[in-house]
């Protein structure tokens, strides 16, 4: 019975946790490829903006009224409803 839990623990608990990181990043990069201009935004510091400009690394977020920041993509978390 020890020698299944330390197989279990050595060679299954690995393979779902790299499946889970794999569907993780394909989320992620699905939600990145669908950002549109004017989505509301949440970055992982917790600053939300709307989206003025996409680029191919970084996205330009305006935070308020004339401030736009230029960030990374990977920054981004999730939409944010209205």
């Amino acid at each position: 019975m020890v020698i299944i839990m330390i197989i279990l623990y050595l060679v299954v608990l690995p393979i779902t946790r790299k499946k889970q990181q794999q569907k993780n990043i394909t989320q992620m990069k699905e939600f990145i490829n669908n950002l549109r201009k004017h989505d509301k935004v949440m970055m992982n510091c917790g600053i939300i903006g709307k989206i003025k400009t996409i680029h191919e690394e970084t996205i330009e977020l305006e935070i308020a009224d004339n401030t736009v920041i230029t960030i990374d993509k990977m920054s981004l978390i999730g939409k944010v409803s209205d």
